[in-house]
Order: structure tokens, then C-alpha cells, then sequence
């Protein structure tokens, strides 16, 4: 009698613990979905709103090195002079 309560009891606890595993995978696998929906939802963001900002800050750079070398190109010719 007392073995097969502890049979019982072995069993009931390997059926909570597969349930536990269970509903441990599928909240890992949601939480993976959410952080995989944020990238996407992210990237369609940068997409849209992003590209217009990258571009202007790679055009002030380019404007920015064009600035600079006219500038050295100054000084060199002061130099020379």
C-alpha cells in the first residue's frame, strides 16, 4: 500500500513536471516571437522613418570632409604663399 502511493506520488509529480516543462517552452517560445516581432517591427520603422535621417547625416558628413579639405586646401595655399 505505502509502495504504491509512492508510485502515485512519482507519477504525479513527473505529469506537473512535464506540464511544467510544457508550459515553460511555450512561454519561451512566446518570448521569442515578441522579441522576433519587435526586430521586424523595428526594422519596418528604420525603413520608413530611418532612411531620410541616414542619408541626411551621411550627406553632412560628406558635406563636413568637403568643408575640411577645402580648408587644409586654404591653408596649404597660405602656406605656400
Amino acid at each position: 500500500m505505502g509502495e504504491t502511493t509512492i508510485c502515485g506520488l512519482i507519477n504525479e509529480i513527473e505529469d506537473s513536471k512535464s506540464e511544467i516543462l510544457g508550459q515553460s517552452s511555450f512561454i519561451h517560445i512566446v518570448t521569442e516571437l515578441k522579441s522576433c516581432m519587435v526586430l521586424l517591427i523595428y526594422s519596418v520603422f528604420l525603413s520608413i522613418v530611418g532612411e531620410p535621417r541616414i542619408n541626411a547625416l551621411e550627406e553632412e558628413e560628406e558635406e563636413e570632409e568637403e568643408e575640411e579639405e577645402q580648408a587644409l586646401h586654404t591653408l596649404n595655399l597660405q602656406d605656400d604663399s
